[in-house]
């Protein structure tokens, strides 16, 4: 067990449990629980080292049986496991060999399916906390700022780092109970899978400004849209979107920021 007393305006005294492994995150008004798989693991080797000098280095251990080639965390490698008790602590003798920096168990959703959790997580403080007080938390903690997110006051991505002694849950959850944040995410990675979706809307009879479509509405797929000679202009509802090299500032119409009552024009230089 360990103590983090944080001060920021007001000092909250952190119980963080090391010895356990949290098994949920904190989800939009929910406590999401998740699964782990203990025959497998996510290793973050320090900096320098490569992945085949990490398999080398934790080859030691008989209970490692190698890569198996999947996708892993930004920066970590999926390792494969003997089937075995004891898996937390197995996880800390791995942590404690030269050339790992990071431990993570490899978690599952409730449908089975591999959750992508590498060092980063989501933070949104209060608009009372300072710059200087958000420097403060993560100091106590050992947590280091990976950047902040643009156009969205007092939310950070943050990046747990050995210095903690915990795993990104836990650090992500403790952040979560502070009084100075409004929500403390995981930053999850997902595997995304192309599919033929076919889509079908059920009020499409009330809305004639539909009807100019391919084929019939409800039976039409996503795909039958792909290699148009004429432009598709597609409207997007959501919090925004950033110019990048896949999607151009000249592929971008101007849009409308509904809730801030004002126009966007992108840079189409």
């Amino acid at each position: 067990m360990g103590t983090i007393r944080v001060c920021a305006g007001n000092c909250l005294f952190v119980l963080l449990a090391s010895a356990a492994t949290a098994q949920y995150w904190h989800g939009v008004g929910e406590t999401v629980p998740l699964a782990i798989d203990t025959t497998r693991v996510s290793v973050k080797p320090v900096g320098g080292f490569s992945t085949t000098e990490l398999e080398d280095a934790v080859s030691v251990l008989e209970r490692v049986t190698g890569a198996p080639g999947e996708e892993a965390p930004a920066g970590f490698v999926v390792l494969s496991l003997a089937a075995a008790p004891g898996y937390q602590e197995f996880l800390d003798t791995l942590g404690a060999i030269p050339g790992v920096d990071l431990v993570e168990p490899f978690y599952l959703d409730e449908s089975g399916q591999p959750v992508l959790n590498g060092d980063r997580f989501l933070v949104a403080f209060e608009e009372f906390v300072s710059a200087q007080a958000v420097d403060s938390i993560n100091e106590a903690f050992g947590v280091v700022v990976d950047h902040e997110i643009e156009g969205m006051s007092n939310v950070y991505v943050l990046k747990n780092t050995a210095s903690t002694g915990l795993q990104m849950l836990d650090v992500a959850n403790a952040y979560y109970d502070l009084e100075q944040t409004i929500y403390s995410h995981p930053d999850f990675r997902a595997r995304i899978s192309t599919t033929s979706y076919m889509l079908y809307d059920y009020y499409h009879n009330y809305q004639p400004q539909t009807k100019k479509v391919i084929g019939q509405f409800n039976s039409a797929s996503v795909w039958d849209f792909v290699g148009l000679e004429s432009p598709v202009i597609v409207a997007m509802l959501d919090d925004g979107l950033d110019v990048h090299e896949d999607l151009p500032g000249s592929r971008i119409l101007p849009g409308y920021d509904v809730a801030g009552s004002y126009e966007i024009n992108y840079d189409h230089d």
